[in-house]
Order: C-alpha cells, then sequence, then structure tokens
C-alpha cells in the first residue's frame, strides 16, 4: 500500500472534524449557562460542570461532548482522571453513528 494511500483514512478523519467543529461549537453555546469551570496549577482548563461540581446529579461537560461524539477524547497526564470513561462513551458514540461518525 503506498504511503498516499495509507494517509487517505486519516485525511478523510481531519476533513470530517474541521467540518463538525461549527457545529460543535453552536452545541456548546447553547448549553453555556451554569458553567463552573476546573483548572489545572497552569490556568489549563480541565473539566466543564453544569451546575455545582460537587452536587452528585451535576453534569460534567466534557463527557457530554463525548457522548455525543462533539468532542475527541485527549487527556494529558496528570490530568487522567476521567480517561477511562471518557473513552467508554467515545467507544459508544462510535458505534451509535452519533456526531463525527453519523452518515451523512
Amino acid at each position: 500500500m503506498t504511503e498516499a494511500v495509507q494517509k487517505q483514512p486519516n485525511q478523510l478523519l481531519q476533513n470530517r472534524l474541521q467540518s463538525y467543529g461549527p457545529e460543535a461549537s453552536t452545541y456548546t453555546k447553547k448549553r453555556k449557562r451554569n458553567f463552573n469551570q476546573q483548572r489545572d496549577k497552569y490556568g489549563r482548563l480541565l473539566y466543564v460542570w453544569l451546575g455545582n461540581a460537587k452536587n452528585p446529579k451535576a453534569e460534567m461537560f466534557n463527557q457530554t461532548l463525548v457522548k455525543e461524539d462533539y468532542a475527541q477524547v485527549a487527556t494529558f497526564p496528570p490530568n487522567v482522571k476521567y480517561t477511562n470513561n471518557f473513552v467508554k462513551l467515545q467507544k459508544q458514540a462510535r458505534n451509535a453513528k452519533k456526531g463525527l461518525w453519523r452518515e451523512k
């Protein structure tokens, strides 16, 4: 298989990711009320909660974005607390053909 053919699936994914950027942004803006954000010691955004993060019924917006497939999992040590859950939700979204994986 040539190198160009091997790269093609990655390019197709990149094109799909870019095309869903505006859709993911619109989805986020609609839900933006009541955001509570947690940041690491460098000021990087870690987790976004809808409501109080200490409330067990609060929604972690990062998780919602992955579950609806408006975001792809990317975790960076030491901020890996929810990695396993994010990966599981991403697989479920792909299998259900949500967001990036839905048929156009």
